[in-house]
C-alpha cells in the first residue's frame, strides 16, 4: 500500500490537510498525520487536529511522498524545522514525491528541491532571491517531475485529484486505481434522484477524477443518454 505523510503545526490550514487526507484515504492510500511536537495542533481557522503521530515516531519509517499543507503561520514551521528539510530532500533525491499547497511550496523552496523546477504557490509565498530558482507558474496545479505544488484549495481541487499522484499506485512495477471510482450506475441513479426530487432541464456533474478513465465517460455515455 502506498503511504503518505502529510506533517502539520500550529496555524496549518485545516481544509488543505484534511481534504488530503480524505481524499488520499479513500483511495485506499495510507496517510499519517504527523505533528512537529506532541499533542493536538490548533489550525489557522481555530480547528483542533489530533495527529496519528509525532514527526519524530513519524521518520522511524519511510513513505513514497510528503505532502505539505498551507496556512499560516503553520507552512513557516514547517519551513524551518530541520527534520522536515531533511526528509523533504532525501525523499526529492530518492525520486520519491514531495508536494505542498498555498503557503507550503516555500518549505520545498528553502530545501532546494524547487530549483530549475516549475512551481507554484499562493501569490507571494515564492518571491524574492530565495527563489530565485524556481519557474513560478501561478497555475492552480504545477508538477514537474516527482514534485507537485498547487496554489490553494480555493482555486481548483485538482491538486488532491492530479493525475501525477496515481503515480503512487505504480509503485514496484505494477499499476493500481488509487481510489475507488464511483459506479456508472451509482452516479445514474444520482443525477436521476436530483431530477426527481427538484424541477432541473439540466444538471451539470464536474468530478476531476473523470479525467483519469476515458473507459468510464464512454460507459457514462452509454448509461446516460439524456
Amino acid at each position: 500500500m502506498a503511504s503518505v505523510l502529510l506533517p502539520i503545526a500550529d496555524g496549518s490550514e485545516e481544509m488543505e490537510a484534511i481534504t488530503i487526507v480524505d481524499i488520499l484515504r479513500r483511495g485506499g492510500v495510507e496517510v499519517i498525520i504527523a505533528g512537529l511536537e506532541d499533542g493536538p495542533v490548533t489550525c489557522s481557522r481555530g480547528t483542533v487536529i489530533v495527529p496519528d503521530a509525532t514527526l519524530d515516531d513519524a521518520l522511524e519509517r519511510d513513505f513514497d511522498m510528503v505532502a505539505l499543507p498551507g496556512g499560516m503561520p503553520g507552512a513557516e514551521r514547517l519551513k524551518n524545522d530541520p527534520r522536515l528539510q531533511a526528509l523533504i530532500r532525501s525523499m526529492a533525491d530518492e525520486g520519491k514525491f514531495v508536494s505542498a499547497i498555498c503557503a507550503a511550496p516555500m518549505a520545498l523552496s528553502h530545501a532546494g528541491v524547487l530549483e530549475g523546477k516549475k512551481a507554484t504557490s499562493y501569490p507571494g509565498f515564492l518571491d524574492g532571491d530565495e527563489h530565485a530558482g524556481v519557474t513560478y507558474t501561478g497555475s492552480a496545479v504545477e508538477c514537474d517531475g516527482n514534485v507537485i505544488t498547487s496554489r490553494a484549495c480555493p482555486y481548483k481541487c485538482s491538486y488532491c485529484f492530479n493525475h501525477a499522484q496515481l503515480a503512487l499506485t505504480r509503485l514496484d512495477g505494477e499499476t493500481r486505481r488509487w481510489f475507488d471510482r464511483r459506479s456508472v450506475e451509482n452516479v445514474v441513479a444520482e443525477i436521476n434522484e436530483l431530477r426527481e426530487r427538484y424541477p432541473l432541464d439540466k444538471v451539470l456533474y464536474i468530478d476531476d477524477s473523470f479525467i483519469q478513465s476515458r473507459d468510464w465517460l464512454d460507459a457514462f455515455l452509454d448509461g446516460y443518454t439524456e
